[in-house]
């Protein structure tokens, strides 16, 4: 494996693994759970690169969720959030902006090579209002669909959980018994 891949592998233990198990083996229960993956996956689809870590922390205070994991789930979601970009720009022109946004290739050209830098911003600028537009549109059904999608995967997770934390405490209540036969022998010696 080489260097980079090891860094990768270390920064997603430390920065999303870690924090995600820390905060559920605190005891973090099945509805918050669920609601905070479902928060972070509709904030992180937010058609603004770069601002799907705020649109996440906003929602995350409104709705209640937990910071960590809708912050986790939200870096799971970027490459979906990368593939999401163009269909939001495409709906958002299609069906909020007037037919004299529309995009191409040439369009884009013709616009950045004779309008002024202010014309050529506004133009951006309604684009992303368009894509914002359409998030805003579908956000509360991606809310809902991800929270019915992700109350299986939240019973699933606290599950595993429990049965990892009863074994490793099985084996700590073995490990402490033959701690105290050994002691026990050794007084007795």
């Amino acid at each position: 494996m080489s260097v980079v891949c090891k860094r990768v592998k270390t920064f997603i233990d430390v920065k999303i693994i870690l924090p995600f198990k820390k905060e559920i083996q605190n005891g973090i229960s099945e509805e918050l759970l669920t609601k905070s993956i479902s928060i972070g996956f509709t904030g992180g689809i937010f058609p603004i690169p770069g601002l799907t870590l705020l649109c996440s922390f906003l929602l995350q205070y409104l709705f209640r969720g937990s910071f960590i994991i809708c912050q986790s789930v939200n870096v799971i979601v970027t490459p979906l959030h990368l593939l999401s970009l163009k269909t939001f720009y495409q709906s958002g022109m299609n069906y909020i902006l007037p037919s004299s946004y529309t995009m191409s290739i040439d369009n884009l050209m013709n616009i950045i090579s004779t309008h002024s830098i202010f014309e050529t911003f506004q133009h951006f600028f309604a684009y992303i209002l368009g894509a914002v537009c359409i998030w805003f549109l579908l956000s509360p059904f991606l809310l809902g669909f991800s929270y019915l999608a992700s109350k299986p995967l939240s019973r699933f997770i606290l599950k595993r959980f429990k049965q990892l934390r009863s074994s490793s405490s099985s084996s700590n209540n073995k490990k402490n018994n033959q701690v105290e036969q050994s002691n026990n022998v050794l007084k007795s010696v």
